[in-house]
């Protein structure tokens, strides 16, 4: 009884450990995973081994053998008579991280309402609201509807203040804030923004209360608005806090896509090489994804690369790159980016003095970001396009 008891204390504390302290989870799963060959298997030795892959998943460098252990237990809780719960259990380690390196992201995102109803029907809250909000985030970060995601959401706040839930509340409130800015709108009910935090407000609640759980969804999710706008320098001061950190947390490697992209820009205006240096790291890390899923991260290194020749004044490589990248975003259904590599090709064409051309990719772009349903990103182009629309050239 003494070596359960300690497994199910160790399996509660690495619940604890995702969110506030993860560098403690490869120690405990090593101890719970041990604990399991002397004494013999129990339900919280799968989830140990689940946490063991997002140990090495996180801190390693063999991605692939992280998600195989994953999949391992994956398998073995398939064969559990607690599967339900042990599958809820899962919903940030597993499902929402390591799982998503490699699988395609869209599938992953499915996973989480059939997670929040199994969640909701065992009575397991916690869990059920973490579903919802990674439905919600992924949705956000695979350039999923925004009408349905602030639907989606909105239900959540619904939900979560109807069970007297608040553990996401602060992470939802930055979410929120994000999404409102992208979708003016988005949330039609009034209930669901009274009271909306700002970004800093945010980051000082994650201060006060060392919360680096929060802090960290926060600074993604500014620097998220911040990149779509075009306001590189609030973008690269988030980056850099990040840019010495080895961990592979979920959306990091968006921190450096971004990061990539700025810094490009940013070494094209300033001449300055540190910046190009930046980007060329961008690049050479992206590499290293593109073997476990050309579906998840093909498009973005290629608009990395895209970027990379347009500063280097490679300009036929360019173009090749935009266009490839444009082509791989609609194949594996990221609109969003397909969205972002038509604008950022119109401005390279731009320019290069291309107005014809220009116009026609910038075009696609705003078309794409109000099929997306970011109506204020589609705005903001807008009005650069205005300068650029070959009746107003001819009339100057």
């Amino acid at each position: 009884p003494s070596k359960l008891n300690a497994m199910k204390f160790m399996s509660l504390l690495m619940l604890y450990a995702v969110a506030h302290k993860p560098s403690l989870m490869p120690i405990v799963s090593n101890r719970m995973i041990k604990l399991s060959f002397n004494f013999g298997f129990c339900d919280d030795s799968l989830l140990g081994l689940a946490m063991a892959a997002y140990g090495i998943v996180n801190f390693g460098n063999d991605i692939m053998a992280g998600y195989r252990v994953g999949k391992v237990a994956e398998s073995l809780i398939e064969e559990s008579q607690s599967k339900q719960t042990l599958r809820n259990r899962l919903v940030t380690v597993w499902y929402g991280h390591s799982r998503m390196f490699v699988e395609p992201i869209q599938a992953s995102r499915e996973k989480f309402i059939e997670l929040y109803n199994q969640s909701m029907l065992s009575g397991d809250l916690e869990n059920a609201l973490y579903s919802r909000l990674f439905y919600c985030k992924i949705g956000l970060h695979i350039g999923s509807n925004l009408d349905s995601i602030g639907r989606a959401h909105s239900i959540m706040i619904e939900q979560m203040t109807k069970l007297k839930q608040n553990i996401l509340h602060n992470a939802m409130s930055s979410f929120r804030a994000c999404t409102m800015l992208l979708r003016p709108g988005a949330y039609e009910n009034a209930s669901t923004i009274k009271g909306i935090k700002t970004f800093d407000e945010l980051r000082q609640i994650a201060y006060n209360t060392h919360n680096e759980h929060l802090l960290w969804h926060v600074d993604i999710d500014e620097m998220l608005v911040k990149f779509w706008f075009k306001e590189y320098i609030p973008v690269t001061r988030i980056s850099e806090r990040y840019r010495s950190s080895k961990s592979k947390r979920s959306f990091e490697l968006l921190r450096r896509f971004y990061d990539g992209i700025t810094s490009f820009a940013f070494a094209r205006d300033t001449n300055v090489a540190s910046w190009t240096q930046i980007g060329e790291e961008s690049v050479a890390y992206w590499m290293n994804f593109i073997s476990y899923s050309k579906w998840n991260f093909e498009n973005k290194l290629l608009l990395l690369q895209a970027e990379q020749s347009y500063t280097n004044g490679e300009y036929t490589e360019a173009e090749r790159f935009y266009e490839a990248s444009i082509l791989s975003a609609r194949q594996h259904r990221f609109m969003h980016e397909e969205a972002l590599a038509y604008e950022l090709y119109g401005m390279f064409l731009c320019d290069r003095g291309m107005a014809d051309k220009a116009w026609e990719q910038l075009n696609k772009a705003h078309q794409k970001y109000i099929e997306w349903g970011a109506l204020g990103k589609a705005a903001h182009l807008n009005n650069f396009m205005r300068w650029v629309d070959p009746k107003y050239l001819q009339n100057m």
